[in-house]
């Protein structure tokens, strides 16, 4: 009768982890004869890679340092022990080099994590530069920074540093930013408040989400014709031009003073129909002849 060292109920029963943790049952010795048969046939066909280069992999794992996600992180995502994924980058006892080798489906699984958004921890710390971008085109858009504060899962007032000069943000704050743009990015509100938001966000020099040809893109540049332009509302323009009474941005002034000069109407008329002073009317044409040129 086989002797072993293992309980009877141990899982390692009949494979070769049982055999190198001492056990000498019948099944474990059929589990290392197979594992050695086929060690030998991949030896003889020249496809026998118990290890592969572990530089690569160790690359990969700064990479996404630098991206915000950790070695725990890593871990949870590739499914490996935290350990595991230390051992790659630390030397082992005794060296001073980390390990030149790696299994490969540890490898498999820690390249297969991507530097995405979706796959840091909540709570890592990322750059903010396109959080930043979409917050304030949704405030050029007319956005309140209130309201949007309400809806990031932030304080309110750390949403109004977030907007004015923010550099970093969590992961999780520039998730929701993301999905609150997907959701507003072409909601254009409308009353007194909102008005208010166009104007501070043309004063600042804030692109709405139409100036940007890839938001996400940290080489892309807003396409506006100054730094003080914010979107224009047509419709607004042409119910000024009609005499309804409509806070308007300084590029929407322009434009209505631009269209009632076409129509030869005199500065008098202008100032009149826009409810703005002759001098105003003036300086608009003199303005908007300077972005023409």
């Amino acid at each position: 009768m086989a002797t072993t060292d293992l309980p009877a109920d141990d899982p390692r029963h009949g494979s070769t982890a049982g055999k190198s943790a001492g056990c000498d049952c019948f099944a474990c010795r059929v589990a290392e004869s197979a594992w050695a048969r086929n060690r030998t046939r991949k030896i003889a066909y020249g496809v026998w890679a118990p290890w592969v280069d572990a530089e690569p992999v160790r690359q990969h794992l700064l990479h996404l340092r630098k991206h915000g996600i950790g070695r725990a992180q890593v871990a949870k995502l590739s499914g490996l022990h935290e350990a595991t994924v230390n051992t790659i980058l630390r030397p082992r006892p005794g060296s001073t080099q980390p390990p030149p080798h790696v299994r490969p489906e540890t490898a498999a699984a820690i390249l297969a994590v991507q530097p995405t958004l979706d796959n840091v921890a909540d709570a890592a710390s990322v750059d903010a530069t396109c959080t930043l971008r979409k917050l304030r085109a949704l405030v050029a858009q007319g956005h309140t920074v209130r309201d949007l504060g309400r809806r990031l899962p932030m304080h309110e007032d750390a949403a109004y540093r977030l907007v004015s000069r923010g550099t970093r943000c969590t992961a999780l704050v520039a998730r929701a930013t993301r999905d609150i743009f997907s959701e507003l990015w072409d909601v254009r509100p409308e009353g007194r408040e909102h008005d208010r938001a166009r104007r501070m966000a043309a004063a600042r020099g804030w692109a709405p989400p139409g100036a940007w040809e890839d938001i996400d893109d940290p080489a892309d540049r807003p396409k506006l014709s100054g730094p003080r332009c914010a979107v224009v509302d047509e419709a607004k323009v042409w119910r000024a031009t009609g005499g309804e009474r409509i806070d308007l941005t300084p590029r929407e002034r322009r434009m209505a003073v631009d269209i009632l000069t076409r129509q030869r109407r005199t500065a008098e008329e202008i100032a009149d129909v826009l409810g703005i002073s002759e001098r105003r009317v003036v300086s608009n044409r003199t303005r908007a002849r300077r972005v023409a040129a």
